[in-house]
């Protein structure tokens, strides 16, 4: 991977298939990771510097035109923007002062589990991944979400844990647990509570959409900003963290997304019917991606070819 592209990633440039590609070679290897490390902490280094350079030059040209100018104030006019602007420069380049933040990612049939600074715990499904600023804990509690993990947040009142995610809904916590699930392809977000209480908010707005109590999953529709609010069982939704895909009369299309992720394969339904089938069944991480297979022509109306050399499945109506 060249540095030109690691710096791209970095800027959140490129499309998510590029994003997606960097995250893979990231995570393939210790010394992938090292150098995406050293990478980004050469970029912050220079725009450190860049921001610098840049004041530095605005208040030589200020010095410039206060000498132009002949009035008896002059000279306590320059040393009081001096006292400013070195002000401003020792809390902008100060140590902690710049937020750069960790990025935790997975790839596909990849799960990662990460403790953050306040003791919360986070487990993040497959293709997934968590942002969290340097400062986070010291007045707040944000991070950023993209795909599927479940939390176990550290109780503290006085510093609400948020969740921020792709699609401007913010999940906002003291003390529980939770799953959330924000998969930039997916037409929805979720968010299923398991203890506790969290209350959900879009955009700017300052009156919470929706508050759960435990055992109630919120969706929220991307396109149309609508709520759905339904009981539940968190046991089925967050068992993934556990190693263990559940579904129950789960639209089938559903079942396939999160076998993909799990497996790094690819499912294309040939017979339409078969998009409209539910699905009932268990399957253990460990289970080889043949054996989940066979589970699902077992348990449905629906045979299948497996095309290894390209894990491609494709998916017929018996």
């Amino acid at each position: 991977m060249k540095k030109e592209d690691l710096l791209r990633y970095i800027q959140n440039k490129g499309d998510e298939d590029f994003q997606q590609q960097v995250v893979d070679w990231i995570t393939s290897s210790p010394e992938n990771e090292n150098f995406y490390h050293k990478v980004k902490a050469m970029y912050v280094a220079e725009f450190n510097v860049q921001e610098k350079l840049n004041t530095e030059e605005a208040f030589n040209k200020f010095k410039f035109q206060i000498k132009k100018q002949r009035f008896p104030y002059a000279r306590i006019a320059a040393i009081l923007i001096l006292a400013v602007l070195v002000t401003g420069l020792y809390f902008t380049f100060s140590p902690g002062s710049q937020k750069i933040p960790s990025d935790y990612a997975t790839v596909l049939s990849q799960q990662k589990s990460v403790l953050l600074a306040d003791g919360t715990n986070v487990i993040l499904n497959a293709q997934s991944k968590l942002s969290v600023d340097s400062d986070f804990n010291l007045d707040s509690r944000i991070v950023y979400l993209e795909g599927e993990a479940f939390f176990d947040v550290t109780e503290n009142p006085e510093k609400p844990f948020i969740v921020k995610t792709v699609s401007g809904l913010d999940v906002r916590v003291l003390g529980t647990t939770f799953n959330v699930k924000s998969y930039a392809k997916d037409e929805s977000v979720e968010t299923t509570l398991v203890t506790g209480k969290v209350q959900l908010f879009t955009g700017n707005e300052s009156t919470p959409v929706a508050e759960l109590s435990p055992e109630q999953k919120v969706t929220f529709n991307k396109k149309s900003r609508s709520v759905e609010v339904e009981n539940v069982k968190p046991e089925i939704i967050t068992s993934w963290s556990q190693g263990v895909l559940m579904f129950e009369k789960t639209s089938i299309i559903t079942a396939l997304h999160s076998i993909e992720r799990w497996y790094d394969v690819r499912f294309e339904i040939i017979d339409d019917k078969v998009a409209s089938y539910s699905f009932s069944g268990k399957i253990k991480k460990d289970s080889n991606i043949n054996e989940v297979l066979s589970i699902i022509e077992a348990s449905s109306p629906i045979k299948y070819e497996y095309h290894e050399d390209k894990k491609i499945i494709r998916l017929f109506q018996k």
